[in-house]
């Protein structure tokens, strides 16, 4: 299951995924320097991270219900605008 939020270790156990934010601090620490960073800020953005998260679900739940053609490209762009890359 490669988009499941858990995954397997050697001895079977699940364990979490890390998100995007985290893993964009970690590569900032090693990279750059410890703390680089501020917590604050770091907090904030996961809380952000978790919420628009939670947003596309309920977005997608609503829309899969009410049989509304929508898909995740069409969703974020209305959000957050065009991706870049």
């Amino acid at each position: 299951m490669p988009n499941s939020p858990l995954t397997k270790n050697s001895r079977n156990r699940k364990i979490m995924k890390q998100t995007s934010v985290e893993w964009l601090v970690n590569v900032v620490q090693s990279c750059i320097a410890p703390n680089f960073i501020p917590k604050e800020i770091v907090k904030q953005a996961k809380e952000m991270h978790r919420q628009e998260n939670e947003d596309s679900f309920v977005a997608g739940s609503e829309r899969g219900t009410n049989d509304i053609p929508f898909n995740c490209e069409q969703y974020y762009t209305q959000t957050f605008g065009k991706k870049t890359n």
